[in-house]
């Protein structure tokens, strides 16, 4: 016989089923807690209610129960009544008369008056009421027990899920939750009939007593009543009772309350469970919501008073910016606030029956265009307040094992809060710096992501300063080596994560760029450039001469494509016969002088190039190697010989390096002076052209290279790096956006447009720079024309290339000394011919210049 088949889960679905039984199993601890300590507090009261009410009824039970006085009474009646009937009897037997008949004595029963019956009425069925809930309680607590019983039982995932789902559903069929309510209820209407009839009691008793006791009773009474009907007319109310659920189910059967969904903005019923039906108003998309969320956040910060508490505060900041609401919170912007109001949330959901069936629908707006966000007065104000709190405050203990005070700090009552609170995280930062501190990389990562994230978040969207978070360069460095944030696409790094420490260390970046001892060797650089060709005896401009010199470089550069392209065409056309010999032969002799002349400038270069390399590692030491951690930012090396067939390739590279070494590439030209073979040069020119697309091969010729470096090492000499970050922004946001596609939702959006907002702040103390000027509109016919330069051939999008658009106004309106830099620009844009970049951007471009420049 065939063994029968079991139809069941086996044992690979053991993971699914100890989830279940672990979410299960937190869900009923917790109700179960609550309803022990329900039960507890039942039983205690009823203890104590019945032992004190005993005495009551005992006293006033004999009301309604003849009195031994009453029955002393009636048999001192029955016994006179029987003498009077024995003396008549002989007085009758004397005189032979007959003995009368007499009325019988009435039977001994009691005379309550009503008020004791009601009294005794009262008091017995509060004293039932009190002893059926201390049962009740009692049976409760040891469903409780066998129903948490199940998870200590069974220890198979799957034997556990289903008798504890089994057991649910009866639960639930049953109405245990509202038998469990039902108990304290009872308590409450004992004490209640207790009350009633103490009133009655004493109100026959003693007039002036009993009104007194009355009065206390209604207001007790009514206090009750506020309380049951408080959650239902106020839901945030904190005041209930075991009624108020069962007057709220009254209420929403009759269609009293509804609320806008949070998710498709659709006015609803609000749920029949009271529990159920505040957590839905309390979620509810209205203004109000936003104001308690950031009462929410100032209460967090004032009771963290410890700066060992920080970290935990640090993990769970930025995940709060993730969704345009927490933008919003920490923000307060006023235009998705106006949005709100206007789309129908800003007044309360109305109460009262719905008439029709269909409730009413919400047609929501569109989400307004991405914008930065405005400082956040009333956030700042919470948590200035929460800091202020706890200025008291001085002392101080050695820090424990991971590098944090364990007691509260003395801050200054006049410092702004959310400074206060900054430094108090940078703090965190200089923990971060010792990785001996902590116990493992896993920790540090952690703590150093937190802070990384939560600095972010303050600068980017609440307007905070770099330098309340202190010195971090060193830390951003450290931690994008130990990311890999270079490669953050295939690495698989959180993209959160990766955009956060872009956008914070690109801003760190340009603040470490602005080194008195950076615009040493910038200058040295190009006094380098200005003298690498003779300049005589007589005065001259440094600047100028660098420049003449740089588009000599550039024209050199030029002249070596031009030659190859010469050689290419010619293979093209005339393949490997003699006549191509011969045309590759006059191509070279005619080109003979000019290819002398490039191995001489390139002779001339080695000190240009010693110079930008002694830059380089000047910058990398001034920003602790933080721009060699960026994504999209690529770095030139000094040594080797590169081969021309490579002398191109970083052109056609998207990921290209500010500071290059042209001479390496000059000197690679040097072949075609070498007397080589016709199939030798037909190799070499077919496979330097076969690696450059050609779309690009006809502007190769056009590219500035060396005078684009001069601009860059203008501005970092005077400029204050503004253009040569600017520069690095750009390179590593189209890596980051190219990389996470995912990043347009607006909480990255007001990163992009934070970090592009702080770096160019300070663009008045930089636009008088020629360097810094050039930079700007460099960048602005990159992305407008294709194939231009480093920045062509992306679309960025429109909200940072906005922001940018109002940078370029700021930096060409007024410019009257620089106005041939501004209009060689103009001519540019207007004769791109076929070469269009992104198209929009470009009429954009050139209307903003011809708007602002100077006439």
């Amino acid at each position: 016989m065939s063994q029968q088949k079991i139809e069941d889960f086996d044992d690979s679905a053991n993971v699914l089923w100890s989830l279940y039984v672990r979410e299960a199993k937190g869900h009923d601890e917790a109700t179960i807690q609550t309803l022990t300590k329900d039960m507890n507090g039942v039983l205690l009261f009823a203890g104590l209610f019945a032992a004190s009410l005993t005495p009551f009824i005992i006293d006033r039970a004999q009301t309604i129960q003849v009195t031994p006085a009453q029955q002393m009474v009636f048999y001192e009646q029955q016994s006179v009544e029987l003498l009077r009937q024995i003396s008549a009897q002989i007085a009758s037997l004397s005189a032979q008369a007959s003995v009368p008949s007499t009325s019988p004595v009435p039977d001994l029963t009691a005379n309550p008056s009503r008020s004791d019956i009601r009294v005794n009425v009262f008091w017995f069925i509060s004293l039932v009421l009190s002893l059926s809930a201390a049962l009740l309680a009692t049976l409760v607590q040891r469903w409780a027990r066998d129903h948490m019983q199940i998870f200590q039982r069974y220890n198979h995932p799957l034997k556990a899920a289903r008798i504890r789902q089994y057991l649910h559903e009866g639960v639930v069929g049953w109405h245990m939750p509202a038998i469990a309510e039902a108990v304290p209820a009872l308590i409450h209407v004992s004490l209640f009939l207790f009350l009633i009839g103490l009133g009655d009691f004493l109100l026959n008793a003693s007039g002036t007593v009993g009104w007194a006791t009355v009065s206390a009773i209604a207001v007790y009474c009514t206090f009750y009543i506020i309380a049951t009907v408080a959650p239902v007319m106020k839901p945030q109310s904190p005041l209930r009772s075991p009624f108020s659920v069962l007057l709220w189910h009254l209420a929403q059967w009759f269609r009293w309350r509804r609320y806008r969904d949070r998710v498709d903005g659709k006015l609803k019923l609000v749920n029949p469970n009271m529990a159920e039906g505040q957590m839905e108003l309390a979620m509810e998309k209205k203004p109000t919501r936003k104001d308690r969320d950031e009462r929410a956040i100032g209460w967090l910060v004032e009771n963290l008073t410890e700066d060992i508490e920080m970290e935990s505060f640090a993990l769970g900041i930025p995940g709060s910016f993730n969704a345009e609401w927490g933008v919003g919170v920490w923000g307060r912007d006023a235009a998705n606030k106006n949005d709100e109001r206007t789309d129908g949330s800003s007044n309360e959901p109305p109460t009262g029956p719905a008439t029709g069936n269909d409730l009413p629908i919400h047609k929501s707006r569109p989400p307004p265009p991405p914008s930065r966000l405005s400082t956040p007065r009333s956030l700042r104000r919470y948590i200035g307040t929460a800091i202020g709190t706890h200025a008291e405050g001085t002392a101080r203990t050695p820090p424990n094992s991971m590098g944090l005070s364990s007691v509260r700090r003395s801050y200054p009552s006049q410092v702004d809060g959310i400074e206060e609170l900054c430094r108090r995280i940078g703090r965190l930062f200089e923990t971060c710096n010792n990785r001996g501190l902590f116990v493992n990389d896993d920790e540090w990562r952690r703590r150093s992501r937190a802070c990384v994230e939560t600095a972010a978040s303050f600068i980017f969207c609440m307007d905070a300063k770099l330098s309340w978070f202190g010195d971090i360069g060193k830390l951003l460095s450290n931690l994008g080596r130990a990311e890999n944030t270079r490669e953050f696409s295939a690495t698989g790094l959180n993209r959160s994560f990766a955009m956060s420490w872009t956008c914070l260390s690109i801003v760190a970046t340009g603040q470490m760029l602005k080194s008195k001892r950076l615009q040493q060797y910038a200058r040295g650089t190009i006094v380098t450039l200005a003298l690498s060709h003779e300049v005589g005896n007589n005065p001259f401009d440094t600047d100028k001469l660098a420049l003449r010199n740089a588009q000599e470089i550039d024209e050199q550069f030029a002249t070596a494509w031009g030659c190859l392209d010469e050689l290419y065409q010619a293979f093209k056309r005339f393949g490997e016969g003699n006549e191509a010999a011969e045309r590759v032969e006059a191509i070279l002799r005619r080109h003979e002088s000019a290819l002398k002349q490039i191995q001489i400038e390139a002779d001339r270069m080695e000190q240009i190039d010693m110079r930008i390399s002694d830059l380089q590692n000047a910058i990398d030491e001034a920003t602790d190697n933080l721009t060699r951690q960026l994504p999209g930012v690529a770095f030139d090396s000094l040594t080797g010989l590169t081969p021309v067939e490579d002398a191109f390739h970083f052109l056609v590279n998207p990921v290209q390096a500010q500071l290059i070494y042209l001479r390496r590439r000059l000197e690679a030209f040097s072949f075609l002076t070498q007397g080589r073979s016709t199939e030798e040069y037909r190799e070499i020119v077919l496979k330097t052209f076969d690696k450059i697309p050609t779309s690009l091969r006809s502007v190769v010729g056009q590219h500035r290279l060396m005078e684009r470096q001069l601009w860059r090492l203008q501005d970092l000499c005077i400029g204050c790096a503004f253009g040569f970050t600017l520069e690095l922004y750009f390179l590593a946001v189209r890596q980051t956006l190219s990389s996470s596609p995912s990043s347009s939702n607006e909480s990255h959006t007001t990163f992009y447009v934070g970090a592009f907002k702080a770096i160019t702040s300070d663009w008045e103390q930089s636009k008088r720079s020629v360097g810094t000027l050039q930079i700007v509109l460099d960048l602005v016919c990159d992305i407008a024309v294709r194939d231009r330069g480093i920045f062509s051939n992306y679309t960025y999008p429109s909200y940072i290339t906005d922001e940018l658009l109002k940078l370029l106004g700021n930096v060409v309106e007024g410019q009257a000394t620089l106005r041939s830099h501004i209009d060689d620009a103009v001519q540019e844009l207007q004769n791109v011919l076929w070469r269009h970049g992104d198209q929009d951007f470009r009429v954009s471009a050139l209307r903003t210049i011809l708007d602002h420049r100077s006439s």
